[in-house]
């Protein structure tokens, strides 16, 4: 392995968990992500849920459909409002996220079937 082995004013701050800083299976790498995966963790179900019922437009919804998502993802029918929705963006954005849906294949379906052809190609990616 060739690189740095010391990087200046290094003390003090955490180090990146993330894949490209932290390569699976590289030594240490799987313990820092795991205590700074506590130290942060990801938002549970009931707060992007909140986000989206009190998003003001459009451009908010995409963006909290867009967030990574949470633990314990169920329940896509909590979604079924947007499937509907006047925005193909929105539509596009919520096809995307009803992947991480353990049961979002009913919604997916739905939006297969969407007119708007950007949205029917990510509802069947």
């Amino acid at each position: 392995m060739t690189g740095w082995r010391y990087m200046p004013d290094a003390h003090g701050r955490p180090p990146c968990p993330c894949v490209v800083c932290q390569p699976l299976g590289a030594y240490g790498s799987a313990k820092i992500r795991t205590r700074l995966s506590r130290e942060w963790p990801e938002p549970t179900k009931p707060e992007p849920m909140a986000r989206l019922a009190d998003a003001g437009g459009p451009l908010e919804l995409r963006e909290v459909l867009y967030e990574p998502g949470g633990r314990g993802r169920g329940d896509a029918d909590a979604l079924a409002y947007l499937v509907d929705h006047p925005d193909a963006g929105v539509r596009e954005a919520l096809a995307e996220a009803l992947r991480s849906y353990r049961d979002g294949r009913a919604l997916q379906a739905r939006l297969a079937l969407d007119p708007d052809p950007e949205v029917r190609a990510a509802a069947v990616r």
